[in-house]
């Protein structure tokens, strides 16, 4: 599998009653997302979707898992979701 850093930014500021949800396309390949980094709040979800298959989100440097969230293999069609409840700064890799 090839590795792909993306990293997030989980802003710090008081979470609103409505959190938000950013799309993630993991693309064909499973080496491309788009968009590549997100700025989120605390409270925020991220959910990736595939565009390929046999690939994974999973946080922490390349080859390294943090153990903070982890998709698993997933394949074309899809979806993960995470919600950040830390802020602070998320690399993640296939």
């Amino acid at each position: 599998m090839h590795l792909r850093l993306i990293t997030f930014i989980v802003l710090l500021f008081p979470v609103l009653a409505c959190a938000a949800t950013t799309s993630v396309t993991v693309g064909q390949g499973g080496t491309n997302f788009n968009p590549k980094a997100v700025s989120i709040k605390v409270g925020d979800t991220v959910t990736w979707t595939w565009a390929g298959n046999n690939h994974s989100a999973t946080s922490g440097p390349p080859g390294t898992p943090s153990g903070v969230f982890d998709s698993g293999i997933k394949n074309t069609g899809a979806t993960y979701s995470y919600t950040f409840t830390t802020a602070g700064t998320y690399a993640y890799y296939c």
